[in-house]
């Protein structure tokens, strides 16, 4: 009777793994996964593609910078009077950039006033370097060019980025690495150079240098603005004259401006709307997003497109904003790279195979609980049988409660007069009791549950095949 019964619940544990294993799929399957496919692929295609509302900040982002630019920075109207390499005011005066706009005027006179006259002077002195002279008396080697009021566009050491390299080897070395008119570069050592000094002192007193020069009429130059003359040709005279009128460190700053409100507004918006939508403070911190470079290469792309118009329209080379096509380039090099390596598609494969594969992992897992539940069953029947083979086969009854005896003498008599019946004894909830009956040689299989104590006739018949 045990084998019979592991048999049976084998064939009832084999049934259900079948249906766990069953990968088959009606019409309706097939149709909801494929929306649920959809529904996972887009939670890594919002991460990509802008919606309405995304849309409309880019496009107003994009549009107020624009218009800062073209009217705060240097004014479109004033540009439209003067000539291609020049700016002149309202009366026709020739004025610098600096005084071109109202943000460009702003900028100039807070950085011009960063240092007073006695300040400056002080720290001339104190930061004295072997890169500054303006003019070509004292250099052993002539610099075309190099003039009082352009000798810090010729040296490469007053480069506020680049100076620190270019700038920190002329003082640790003792020379002056400049350019002249004609693109070519020229080191030459310096006499009297104090070269007994520190990499740290002489980054030091570069930085002093740059400070000493910060606020003076003529300014720092912008950064990389020198590296632009190895252009040779007459790039290096253009880049002069656009210096000696004022297209110099402060105009950088100011030219930054309308940069600064795009990756403000951009970055602000984007991680209030992830808030709106229900995204974790995490997931909003606008750093390292897809779709925040995605939103600032379009607003850089419609501020440099009105910038191009107005280059266009006042064909006036002061128009130009470089900070604006730099950014618009860095960001369109980002979006390219994510075009050409398809990374939203590869992204969201990734994302939808991985949920299959823990669910995967799961299934697994409930198939191993399926065999452990069915081996603990199993054992637990077979225990039973063995508990109850006296009580039922023998005729032990002793242990049944007193108001049952006559039911079951009853029940004992007819099962001795009947060959095809049997008797069984069950607890609640501990046994179940499955019998095999063969009809015309195929098998069936009936399934008893226990709900209470109780004793249980079973009967069967058999047929010729």
């Amino acid at each position: 009777m045990e084998k019979y019964i592991s048999y049976i619940n084998q064939k009832t544990m084999d049934s259900s793994l079948d249906a766990l294993y069953d990968i088959s799929l009606s019409a309706k399957d097939r149709e909801r996964a494929w929306q649920e496919n959809k529904q996972l692929s887009q939670q890594v295609l919002s991460e990509y593609e802008l919606d309405k509302v995304e849309k409309c900040i880019v496009l107003a982002t994009g549009l107020l910078a624009g218009v800062v630019d073209v009217f705060f920075v240097t004014d479109t109207r004033l540009l439209l009077k003067s000539e291609s390499n020049a700016i002149r005011d309202a009366n026709g005066k020739s004025i610098h950039v600096t005084g071109s706009g109202y943000i460009n005027r702003f900028v100039d006179k807070r950085i011009r006033n960063f240092y007073t006259i006695q300040e400056t002077k002080e720290l001339e002195k104190r930061f004295r370097v072997p890169y500054d002279p303006s003019t070509n008396q004292k250099l052993s080697i002539e610099v075309l060019g190099l003039h009082p009021k352009t000798h810090r566009l010729n040296s490469f050491g007053h480069d506020p980025i680049l100076g620190f390299y270019y700038g920190v080897k002329d003082i640790l070395n003792g020379t002056f690495t400049a350019i002249n008119n004609a693109g070519e570069i020229i080191v030459q050592a310096r006499p009297n150079a104090n070269t007994s000094i520190t990499l740290f002192q002489a980054i030091a007193i570069q930085f002093g240098h740059l400070r000493s020069d910060l606020s003076t009429k003529a300014g720092l130059p912008m950064p990389f603005m020198g590296q632009l003359m190895r252009l040779k040709g007459d790039m290096p005279k253009i880049l002069m004259s656009m210096y000696e009128k004022g297209y110099n460190f402060s105009h950088f700053i100011a030219m930054g401006i309308p940069c600064l409100i795009i990756e403000v507004i951009i970055r602000v918006s984007y991680f209030a709307y992830s808030l709106y939508k229900g995204k974790t403070f995490a997931e909003s911190i606008p750093i390292n997003k897809p779709k925040v470079d995605k939103m600032l290469f379009y607003s850089y792309l419609i501020t440099s497109g009105c910038n191009g118009v107005k280059m266009a329209g006042t064909r006036n080379i002061f128009a130009f904003n470089p900070n604006l096509w730099a950014m618009t380039l860095r960001y369109g090099i980002s979006e390219f790279r994510r075009w050409i390596t398809n990374e939203k598609e590869r992204k969201r494969h990734e994302y939808v195979m991985n949920i299959y594969q823990n669910r995967i992992k799961d299934l697994d897992i409930e198939i191993e609980n399926h065999l452990k539940f069915y081996g603990m069953i199993d054992k637990q029947m077979k225990s039973l049988v063995e508990e109850y083979r006296d009580k039922v086969i023998n005729g032990n009854i002793s242990t049944i409660n007193p108001e049952e005896i006559e039911r079951i003498k009853k029940l004992d008599k007819y099962v001795k007069m009947t060959p095809n019946v049997k008797l069984f004894l069950v607890k609640k909830g501990d046994v179940e009791i499955i019998e095999s009956i063969i009809e015309n040689g195929a098998p069936r299989i009936e399934t008893t549950y226990v709900l209470s104590d109780s004793i249980i006739v079973d009967s069967y018949q058999t047929f010729p095949k």
